[in-house]
């Protein structure tokens, strides 16, 4: 029987070789160097003493996870979307070779990880979605994403202005990066005419420094503004999802908590602005590394704010639910995460659906359609077994291939 899929809008698929050692302590609370055997029982311990609800068992099994090849950081991803119930997932990749930190590239360079995650989607075809990640800085940047998503089966980009752009090519050429600017008309462009989804880091944390000091954060939140947005969004008419909707703004009592506050002020103001103003893209938020929904303290509020935002017309159609795997992977499973959000007596199933199901239907498939360079990219690359079948949330009409809605 065909049904709606159960979609996690965002997360990650990497594994050590991926992300230099300075940044594993910041996407994922590791420190740095922890990947190495002999320190791990007493960085283990440390992290257990130091950050509330870390497991000793999780840990271990992150860092025995992440260390291997990617064919078994999938595999092992695969299974966990369905001890959860998640039948699609998509993956969000992060370059950088082209940070504002300047890290040599110790870890394997962007364009062979793009070739290693294409691989991926042909073991798993209908079920994994990636997203390729885009940094106008890089010269071939727009290129380099044109080709992913013609011909290496993603559909979406992602991008981090945070690591030191901003979005907007107006200020980009203003900064005098001619650049920068180009490619981000050239990418926009192409989003506006093919109808690409984008989803961009909004959030005061995650990867900017492999510094943690309050001052550092604030430094790079002009870059993220949500406002930085309105005239790309405006002069391209773009279909954008605002990661993390903002931030953690139950869980922190300092100036983060003000920003993330206001940040999903403006993020819910552009979701309703984007569905009564013709032209004005379609906007979206998701609930990644919402650990809000999870603690004790915040989980009650966390969801009574939820239940009114989903009540309104307007902008309950823009909410995503979203894990941010692999990055709670060393305190949460899949199912660790997404059991609160299942819970009726925190969501009834109607709001369930509407973030499960509906809006990252709308998000990722225009008219639900799957796009054709994604159909023709695994009829070349996945093996017959794979074909032999659809799985119960995509159906086929008039030769072409469909979530079912």
């Amino acid at each position: 029987m065909k049904r709606k899929p159960i979609i996690n809008i965002h997360c990650h698929l990497f594994n050590f070789d991926f992300i230099p050692d300075k940044m594993i302590k910041l996407l994922a609370k590791i420190p740095e160097k922890i990947a190495d055997d002999k320190w791990f029982s007493v960085t283990a311990g440390v992290l257990v003493a130091i950050l509330p609800g870390v497991k000793y068992d999780r840990i271990q099994k992150y860092l025995k996870t992440y260390r291997s090849n990617l064919d078994n950081v999938t595999k092992e991803y695969i299974k966990e979307m369905g001890n959860a119930g998640i039948d699609i997932c998509v993956p969000l990749m992060m370059d950088f070779e082209k940070t504002v930190l300047n890290i040599e590239p110790e870890n394997i360079d962007y364009e062979t990880q793009i070739e290693i995650i294409s691989k991926q989607v042909a073991k798993y075809p209908w079920r994994i979605f990636p997203f390729v990640m885009f940094d106008p800085r890089r010269n071939n940047s727009f290129e380099l994403c044109k080709k992913a998503l013609e011909n290496k089966g993603f559909i979406g980009i992602k991008m981090y202005p945070a690591l030191g752009y901003y979005p907007s090519p107006h200020v980009m050429e203003k900064k005098g990066n001619q650049i920068a600017a180009d490619n981000l008309r050239n990418l926009y462009e192409y989003c506006k005419k093919k109808k690409i989804p984008i989803t961009t880091h909004a959030s005061t944390g995650g990867a900017y420094s492999t510094k943690s000091d309050i001052n550092r954060e604030k430094n790079v939140w002009p870059l993220t503004e949500v406002s930085n947005w309105i005239d790309p969004i405006r002069d391209y008419n773009l279909k954008i999802n605002f990661a993390h909707f903002g931030g953690n703004y139950l869980n922190i009592k300092d100036a983060k908590r003000l920003q993330s506050v206001t940040w999903r002020r403006e993020i819910l103001n552009l979701i309703a602005r984007s569905r009564n103003e013709k032209g004005f893209g379609k906007i979206f938020s998701d609930l990644s590394y919402h650990d809000m929904a999870l603690k004790k303290n915040t989980k009650r509020n966390y969801f009574d704010d939820l239940n009114e935002v989903l009540g309104s017309k307007e902008q309950g159609q823009g909410i995503l639910f979203g894990t941010d795997a692999s990055m709670i992977s060393h305190t949460w499973s899949e199912k660790d995460f997404i059991k609160p959000f299942k819970n009726q007596n925190n969501l009834k199933s109607s709001f369930q659906e509407i973030i499960f199901s509906n809006n990252p239907i709308d998000f990722l498939f225009e008219n639900a359609k799957i796009p054709n360079s994604y159909c023709k990219f695994i009829k070349s690359n996945a093996t017959p077994d794979k074909l032999s079948s659809l799985p119960e949330w995509v159906e086929m009409k008039n030769n072409k291939y469909f979530i079912v809605t």
